[in-house]
């Protein structure tokens, strides 16, 4: 069943992934072709929705690069919006947290734009699972900086390993 969860972060972080080779090499058998190490995911972008949401989203250096790609694709079909100081509201769920750590099939990029519904001022990032489902998470202005930078930090094999230390609230 395909399922659509949108929410509005509220914080952003990203975490090193450790990736044991030797119990993927057993799980996958050992007739098996040997991984591509660019296509192991090494970091996680982890997105909050207050305290009781976050979505966790594994990415290797490749699909960081596209990723990184496709922000700056999406900046050139931003347009002319009014410069409106969009803040994210935190989701409320009593009695319920959500981690949502979906397989990344693809990650769309949409800006601030001017819709049918009228400016939508925050950048919107779609995670496109395996089955077609999606989780949408949209974020400000400020926010966006922070993830292209760790994208392009991923990318490029800078990430540091140490915990992570931004704690903004855009």
């Amino acid at each position: 069943m395909v399922q659509q969860i949108s929410f509005q972060a509220t914080h952003f972080g990203v975490q090193t992934v450790e990736v044991d080779l030797e119990a993927l090499r057993e799980q996958m058998g050992p007739d098996a072709p040997p991984p591509d190490m660019d296509e192991l995911p090494v970091a996680a972008l982890i997105f909050n929705g207050g305290p009781q949401l976050a979505l966790n989203i594994a990415v290797s250096r490749q699909a960081a690069e596209g990723v990184m790609n496709a922000f700056t694709q999406a900046e050139g079909a931003r347009g002319n919006i009014p410069k409106i100081d969009w803040q994210p509201t935190p989701a409320f769920m009593p009695g319920l947290t959500m981690v949502l750590s979906p397989a990344l099939v693809s990650l769309e990029v949409t800006p601030p734009h001017e819709g049918p519904e009228g400016v939508l001022p925050y950048w919107s990032l779609a995670v496109v699972d395996p089955e077609g489902s999606q989780v949408q998470v949209q974020f400000s202005d400020a926010m966006s900086v922070q993830v292209v930078r760790a994208l392009a930090q991923i990318a490029h094999g800078e990430l540091d390993t140490g915990s992570d230390d931004e704690d903004d609230d855009d």
